[in-house]
């Protein structure tokens, strides 16, 4: 394996051996080029180059030839007296990954990888096998080290407004005392513009084979969405140096407002942006989008990046990704004009900011600046989707999330909503029913992976069939133990989707009970339930009665220009139905199969786009559901012509700077920050071609926390910070207030508590933390607690809790953090939210915290 030698590593040191000396009788060769290699690896020689051997003491042992160069003395000595400053960029904490390794008839196998520029202590484990099924295992350690080397303590992220003391330690390894300088400069990330913050340069006295620490006091500037600091010390003929890019987070939340435009054939109308045009004294303007196309087929490809990015790997996230990629591709591949706009793309060089290459940074800015990647450049967005229609990279993703739900599903055939936790019906019929939507369309088949979904349908049904026989045994042998009527509705709704050649005899009787219960109350229940009930009772061939449904839906419907057609009653909730986005598709689905009623489909598809954000709806699930009811319902306008007009302000839009590929039917303008002024609030459109072109104007703004009012009155949510301090052998916790500071190294106790006045379904409650503190647990787990379980999830900027069901009550979470940086923070915000209704929300009250040094 080839280390990075450009950075001309002072020494390595191998635990267990010493590779500048001979130690346990382990081969050793010097080669210029710098190399470790399996045994049986013959490094190549330089002219003149010195070549031991040593056999091994021990040949029982499994074995690895340890071979450990750095460049040669020369090479040392020319660049000691260039005294180059070496920056340290690829800090990855993972040097490399091969999972499978073949040898040759001899039994020896080669290979190479750079290894990342971190100064650390590195671990290798590898394991090996016969073909006899002998086994053998090898663990050992390498130390890369420089003479002089800078070590800072970087927090994970930042935050706007914080004062910050960054220290940074400084080892001397060699004989003599150095006169070192440390400078620390910062970069705003996206343009590299230095940032103007005075930051002094430190000159320190490092003894031999000591080291000494040095900081500074920064104050993190605001409207930075990322800063990339630098950090040098030069000492005699020595430097090292240090190069990474950390976010920063806002103490504001982002808000966006959305117009929806939809123009028919022969319409002009104008469109007015009203939050745009007068403003808010608190509000910070981030972006202004105009989008609109006549191919709806957009709205499906501007969601990938959000659903194969999304940062909680859940079953129902994992199937939402695999639906829309699958779903995606299969439009692509059949539409002709879509295709080329994005092979066109696909063969630009691809950009690589400094946003895009550290994947930790990546993850963090999706879960806590998810608005970020979608403005750094709107070519390179385009390119990555692109990418992600590259054949190979998409068989192999979808075969990879197909066998992700594979091990997510239990013995018994259910799904839960994380992994550990129980079976769950609502989930599982969720993953069953899209599945069939993607065989219907000939999509699974398509890309060869009926073999590994068969087995999750039939494994699946098998669990769904057996809690009905379950709840219909107990029934039949005490009549006060009514099935759950609920459950039936969602039974008959996936069952119905499906052929019924499978048809269990035993269920039949289970079947006409829902049946009949659901005819008798069917104009009673809810509206996202009748939706489903219209559906069922049209597939069990009880028509009459789906019309009837359909007929009352149309009745409370309101329609308006600018909203469509919609219901009042379609307000987000705690339950799992309670979905206003989900919902409306259903209905789109319900007055598709059952009255056929176009108009109707295509005014609902309008409050849809209304409430789009952006690239994306509120949730993985409803992305899913909202791009499915505007493609495969309704009029067909796949391949509509364009014959559109757009004006601005009153002026045209300038066809050579937007983002239009023609013959596309897309078209796109965004203008950021200081380019928005309230006259751009107008638009005005027109379209002389038939179909219905469909977008929308995107305010976004920063609006500060306590400006934005809760959805909800039905939480109390409150959090408490205590000092974890051990007194005469006991723990005691002491409530940390303005008079009990916290000091460095001090364990820092949250406490979240939670009121409830009713039952909660599918809940995401994060925490989020001062970039002061570090996690002291960062694995993520499945936990019972109190009577119910929960997903426990820690990310760099926050702790997260997925709860699929929380009963009234009251309830506290509780975990530990340690103080790593000293200054003054801002602590965040506790957000609860039904993570398929994220309107339904409460937050707690932001605080500052202060960390001392010792």
């Amino acid at each position: 394996m080839n280390f990075n030698t450009a950075l001309n590593y002072d020494r390595f040191k191998n635990f267990g051996f010493n590779i500048n000396n001979y130690d346990f009788g382990r081969t050793r060769r010097m080669s210029p080029t710098g190399s470790l290699r399996i045994r049986g690896a013959v490094a190549k020689q330089a002219a003149g180059a010195a070549q031991e051997d040593l056999m091994l003491a021990d040949a029982a042992s499994p074995v690895m030839e340890e071979v450990v160069v750095v460049s040669s003395q020369a090479e040392i000595d020319k660049n000691k007296g260039e005294n180059p400053i070496q920056i340290r960029k690829n800090l990855q904490e993972t040097a490399f990954f091969l999972p499978q390794l073949r040898t040759d008839k001899d039994g020896h196998a080669v290979f190479s990888f750079d290894s990342p520029e971190s100064l650390t202590r590195w671990k290798f484990m590898a394991i090996a096998h016969s073909k006899e099924l002998a086994i053998g295992t090898y663990t050992n350690f390498v130390e890369t080290q420089k003479d002089l080397m800078i070590v800072p303590n970087m927090p994970r992220f930042f935050r706007e407004a914080d004062q910050i003391t960054i220290k940074a330690k400084v080892n001397n390894l060699s004989a003599n005392d150095l006169k070192t300088s440390v400078s620390l400069e910062m970069f705003d990330a996206i343009t590299m513009a230095p940032l103007a913050l005075n930051i002094p340069i430190k000159q320190i006295t490092v003894i031999a084979k000591g080291s000494e620490n040095t900081s500074w006091e920064i104050t993190i500037p605001k409207n930075i969405e990322a800063i990339t600091y630098r950090i040098v010390a030069k000492g005699g003929n020595f430097s090292d140096g240090e190069e990474s890019t950390i976010p920063v987070l806002k103490n504001s939340m982002l808000v966006t407002e959305t117009l929806p435009i939809a123009v028919r054939e022969g319409q002009s109308k104008s469109f007015e942006m009203k939050s745009l045009q007068q403003g808010s004294s608190t509000s910070e303007p981030y972006r202004y989008t105009v989008e609109l196309t006549s191919n709806p087929i957009y709205h499906a490809l501007f969601a990938l990046p959000y659903v194969n990015e999304y940062p909680y790997e859940s079953s129902e996230s994992i199937f939402s990704k695999f639906y829309l990629n699958s779903f995606s591709a299969h439009l692509v591949n059949q539409h002709p004009k879509i295709k080329p706009v994005f092979e066109q793309w696909k063969g630009k060089q691809q950009l690589q900011s400094n946003l895009r290459i550290n994947e930790e940074l990546k993850t963090i800015m999706i879960q806590e600046t998810p608005w970020l990647k979608d403005a750094i450049n709107e070519e390179e967005t385009m390119k990555n989707i692109a990418h992600l229609f590259d054949q190979n990279t998409l068989k192999n993703t979808l075969k990879t999330d197909v066998a992700k739900l594979a091990a997510l599903q239990s013995s018994g055939g259910g799904f839960s909503w994380y992994p550990g936790g129980n079976e769950n019906f609502q989930v599982s019929t969720y993953i069953l029913e899209g599945i069939n939507k993607l065989n219907a369309k000939g999509i699974i088949a398509e890309f060869d992976l009926t073999n590994m979904v068969k087995p999750i349908i039939t494994k699946g049904f098998a669990f769904l069939d057996n809690e009905i026989l379950h709840n219909w045994s107990r029934f039949q042998q005490d009549n006060k133990m009514k099935p759950n009527i609920d459950q039936g509705i969602e039974y008959l709704f996936v069952r119905s989707s499906y052929s019924p050649e499978d048809k269990n005899t035993q269920l039949e009787p289970a079947i006409a009970y829902f049946l009949k219960e659901i005819d008798k109350n069917k104009l009673t229940y809810s509206i996202s339930t009748q939706a489903k009930v219209a559906l069922i009772l049209n597939r069990y061939n009880l028509k009459e009665a789906a019309a009837l449904v359909i007929k009352q839906l149309q009745q409370k419907s309101i329609e308006s220009v600018e909203k469509g057609m919609y219901w009042n009653q379609n307000q987000p909730g705690w339950s799992w139905y309670e979905a206003p986005i989900e919902t409306q598709a259903q209905l789109i689905r319900a007055f598709d199969e059952v009255s056929q009623d176009k108009k109707a489909i295509e005014n609902m598809k309008i409050w849809l786009i209304k409430n789009k954000q952006v690239r994306h709806w509120n949730s993985t699930k409803a992305t899913v559901a909202a791009v499915d009811a505007l493609i495969n319902y309704g009029e067909n306008w796949l391949d509509a012509p364009e014959g559109l007009t757009i004006k601005v302000a009153g002026k045209p839009l300038d066809e050579t700077q937007i983002s239009k590929q023609i013959g596309s039917g897309y078209r796109k303008e965004s203008w950021m920050k200081k380019e928005i002024k309230p006259a751009l609030g107008k638009v005005e459109i027109s379209k002389a071609s038939p179909g219905i072109a469909l977008g929308g104007l995107y305010y976004q703004y920063f609006e500060q926390l306590d400006q934005i009012r809760s959805a909800s009155s039905t939480i109390s949510l409150q959090k408490e910070l205590y000092l974890k301090k051990i007194e005469q052998l006991k723990e005691v916790l002491v409530p940390i207030t303005a008079t009990t500071p916290i000091q460095l190294g001090d364990i820092v106790k949250v406490r979240i508590l939670i009121k409830s006045d009713r039952n909660l379904s599918f809940v995401h409650l994060k925490d989020m933390r001062a970039s002061g503190f570090e996690p002291t647990n960062v694995t993520s787990t499945y936990k019972y607690k109190q009577g119910f379980g929960y997903y426990e999830s820690t990310k760099d900027a926050a702790t997260n809790f997925f709860i699929d069901y929380l009963p009234q009550g009251s309830y506290v979470f509780e975990y530990e953090l340690r103080a790593n940086n000293a200054g003054i923070f801002s602590n965040g915000i506790t957000t609860i939210q039904n993570l398929y209704a994220p309107e339904m929300s409460s937050h707690s009250t932001g605080i500052q915290i202060k960390i001392t040094d010792n």
